[in-house]
């Protein structure tokens, strides 16, 4: 879901080089964040 907003908001899908674009994205990726109840996968 998140790819398919960026794309919209991109005007572009990933890599993709287009006179219509208006943004860069640099991908994501899951990050661990660390609290006082455990570990949590954002």
């Amino acid at each position: 879901m998140l790819n398919a907003e960026a794309d919209a908001m991109c005007k572009a899908q990933r890599y993709e080089r287009s006179p219509h674009r208006i943004d860069t994205r640099a991908g994501s990726y899951e990050r661990q964040l660390h609290t006082k109840a455990g570990e949590v996968a954002l």
